[in-house]
């Protein structure tokens, strides 16, 4: 797998039991593939825009697991370095639309979509 994404930064979003507030935990992944599309796009009828496609190989990140992954966590390219408290808080960002495994093939990954 082509790896074009030095390093990408995963934040997941969780309730504090105590607080019922929010909390977000990072998670760097390296080595990743990252497809991202700028504007819109109709094909057959079906239009999505600003859209992306992510591939974290299982042979570059040893502790990476599908289910420290949510539909609705926040896709950032990069290490992203400051403290999130809300979505806002991410540049750039895209939200986790789709989750796959695949374990298949010569290089098992996971295949995340977002938009």
């Amino acid at each position: 797998m082509i790896s074009n994404a030095e390093i990408i930064t995963i934040c997941h979003k969780g309730i504090d039991p105590s607080t019922r507030l929010e909390t977000w935990t990072k998670t760097y992944y390296n080595d990743c593939w990252w497809f991202d599309i700028k504007g819109s796009v109709v094909r057959d009828g079906y239009q999505y825009n600003n859209r992306v496609e992510i591939r974290i190989p299982y042979s570059k990140n040893k502790t990476a697991s599908i289910n420290d992954i949510s539909i609705g966590d926040i896709l950032y390219r990069g290490k992203l370095e400051s403290i999130v408290e809300s979505q806002q808080d991410v540049p750039n960002a895209y939200n986790i639309t789709s989750i796959t495994n695949n374990t298949f093939g010569n290089e098992p990954h996971i295949h995340l979509g977002g938009s």
